[in-house]
């Protein structure tokens, strides 16, 4: 036990109430899923469908917590990288329902006169780029773009910032600036940070949940939304990410303006906040349905199955 806290402390700078902490989750966990106690040796959590049996059990609150700790000893003390991203992942999204208050409940009113399937956002994005293709957007000089093109281009890069990052965020785009490798960044801001044309990070300082994520967040940004990014960019000069009608600084408010314009379409009200619910469900609406109906069976409630994610 000596050698799993020395690991522990070599690695990351914590107190020594919160090291003990860790260790005494992790020693619940493995008495309550292999009848032992602990005694450092942290093989037990490669049996993924077990420990999830035991947290499914807990109000989501303490999953949080038993997860953290999971994240912290897997990663410190050698557990295998594969599984560790799967408690990660799932630790990941039980902080995102967390934070929004969406656990073990159905959808407010207002949620469901605005409820779409994530496949019609996909639809109107595609549409955009569609648009942007027929006219020519991207093959244009550099000063060629009309305003009409110029709104037409940015509808599609916001679009495209919602629905092809790895996840939808807040409004936090419309504080964003962009920025060289090796530019100074501002404590405090959020930047868009070009390392050529192919390598392109978000850098997030600061945001609603961000006790939930961290002071600082580096995100890479994929291949798709990479090769829209290279395109608003060549347009796009004014170091800002985002654009209001006038060519300042969009704001937060303006953004939802914007997405709400872009998707009204589809017949809805849709915000930052509409789009990360929706995707949420899309992508893990099943994993609960499944959580329910093995609670069912188990005799626990549906409340303390929602192990992960939103109800649809």
């Amino acid at each position: 036990m000596e050698q799993l806290r020395e690991k522990i402390n070599a690695s990351r700078n914590i107190k020594k109430i919160t090291l003990e902490n860790y260790i005494r989750n992790i020693r619940l966990l493995c008495n309550a899923t292999t009848g032992h106690d602990f005694d450092g040796d942290i093989s037990f959590l490669k049996d993924i469908t077990a420990i999830k049996a035991e947290l499914i059990k807990k109000p989501l609150g303490t999953q949080k917590t038993l997860l953290a700790s999971i994240s912290v000893i897997g990663g410190d003390c050698g557990l295998d990288a594969d599984i560790l991203r799967k408690y990660r992942l799932t630790l990941k999204a039980t902080k995102e329902i967390y934070a929004e208050g969406l656990a073990g409940r159905q959808k407010s009113e207002r949620e469901a006169e605005n409820w779409v399937a994530l496949k019609d956002l996909e639809k109107v994005l595609k549409n955009l780029g569609r648009r942007v293709k027929d006219r020519n957007i991207g093959k244009k000089a550099e000063d060629a773009l009309n305003k009409k093109d110029f709104r037409l281009l940015q509808q599609f890069v916001i679009a495209s910032l919602y629905l092809l990052d790895n996840e939808p965020r807040r409004n936090i785009y419309a504080s964003m600036d962009i920025i060289e490798k090796g530019d100074k960044q501002e404590a405090g801001k959020n930047y868009l940070v070009i390392h050529g044309r192919n390598k392109k990070f978000f850098v997030i300082n600061e945001q609603k949940s961000k006790k939930f994520r961290g002071k600082t967040q580096h995100i890479s940004v994929n291949s798709k939304l990479n090769k829209v990014l290279n395109i608003w960019i060549k347009y796009n000069k004014s170091g800002h990410l985002l654009l209001d009608s006038l060519g300042a600084k969009m704001n937060a408010n303006q953004l939802t303006k914007a997405l709400n314009t872009i998707f009204e379409e589809t017949g809805k009200k849709i915000s930052s906040s509409m789009i990360r619910k929706i995707w949420l469900s899309d992508n893990f609406g099943e994993v609960v349905s499944k959580m329910e109906a093995v609670a069912e069976v188990m005799g626990h409630s549906t409340g303390t199955a929602s192990l992960h994610y939103i109800k649809k």
